[in-house]
C-alpha cells in the first residue's frame, strides 16, 4: 500500500505479522511443554500404576525443550516489536513530505523479505528506507557502524549497510527504476559522526530525514570512507 503526505494505512505489517507469528508459535509451545507433563500424569491417573521411569525422563527432557523454544520465541517477538516501533516513528516522520511523495511500505521482495520503505519524489528520485529501532549512539570506523551504550564500543548484530544497498539495488532492479538511493534510518539512536555516506548508504537519525528527502544537494554528496 501506498500513501502520500498524511494518509496511512493502519494494518499490520512486516515486524508486526512477524511478532503476532512469534507469539503465536511461543504459546503453542508453552501449551506443549504443559502437555508433555500433564499426559503422563493422567495416564497414571487412568491405569491405576506407575509408568517406567524412562517414561518421565523423556516427558521432563520434552517439557524442557519445548519450554526453552517458547522463550526463544517471545524474545524474538520483543525484537520484532521493537522493530515494529522503530518503523512507526520513521512512518510518522514520512507523513510530514509535501504533497506529490509516494511512499510504499513494507514492499515485498522475492529473496529480501521486504523493503521499510520505498519513497519516490515528484521528479522521480526514488529511496529505499531502512528503519532501525535501536538505542544508543552510532558511531563509524569509515567502513562500519558501531554502536555504543554505555561508553562501550561494538558491532551491530548485522550488517545494515550491505542490507540497505542490497535492499536498494533490489528495488532498482525489481521495478526498473533509474537509480535507487539506499537510506539507513535510526529511529531512536543518534547518528554521531560528520560523513554520513558509507559505502554508499547515507546513515540518518529520523528527525533528518525530511530534510535529506528534500534536499537533491544533501544526496549528490560523494561516499565518504574517513572515520569519524
Amino acid at each position: 500500500m501506498s500513501y502520500d503526505g498524511a494518509s496511512v494505512n493502519q494494518v499490520l505489517r512486516g515486524p508486526q505479522r512477524l511478532a503476532h507469528a512469534y507469539r503465536r508459535r511461543a504459546y503453542g509451545c508453552f501449551g506443549l511443554a504443559i502437555l508433555s507433563v500433564v499426559v503422563p500424569l493422567v495416564l497414571v491417573h487412568l491405569q491405576g500404576r506407575s509408568l517406567p521411569f524412562w517414561v518421565y525422563c523423556f516427558a521432563l527432557a520434552a517439557c524442557r525443550w519445548w519450554w526453552l523454544e517458547a522463550a526463544e520465541l517471545l524474545i524474538a517477538g520483543r525484537k520484532a516489536d521493537s522493530g515494529a516501533a522503530g518503523e512507526e516513528v520513521v512512518a510518522s516522520v514520512l507523513r510530514n513530505l509535501p504533497a506529490g511523495w509516494n511512499v510504499i511500505r513494507n514492499l515485498e521482495t522475492c529473496n529480501l523479505g521486504d523493503i521499510d520503505f520505498l519513497v519516490t519524489s515528484p521528479d522521480n528520485r526514488a529511496f529505499a528506507i531502512e528503519a532501525k529501532a535501536h538505542y544508543g549512539m552510532v558511531r563509524s570506523n569509515g567502513s562500519a557502524l558501531l554502536r555504543v551504550i554505555d561508553g562501550r564500543e561494538a558491532l551491530f548484530e548485522k550488517d545494515f549497510l550491505a542490507q540497505t544497498m542490497r535492499e536498494a539495488i533490489t528495488a532498482r532492479e525489481s521495478l526498473k527504476l533509474q537509480f535507487v538511493v539506499p537510506v539507513l534510518v535510526f529511529s531512536r539512536a543518534k547518528v554521531t559522526f560528520f560523513d554520513r555516506k558509507i559505502r554508499g548508504v547515507f546513515v540518518l537519525q529520523a528527525d533528518e530525514l525530511i530534510d535529506f528527502l528534500l534536499s537533491p544537494k544533501r544526496q549528490d554528496a560523494p561516499t565518504r570512507s574517513a572515520a569519524n
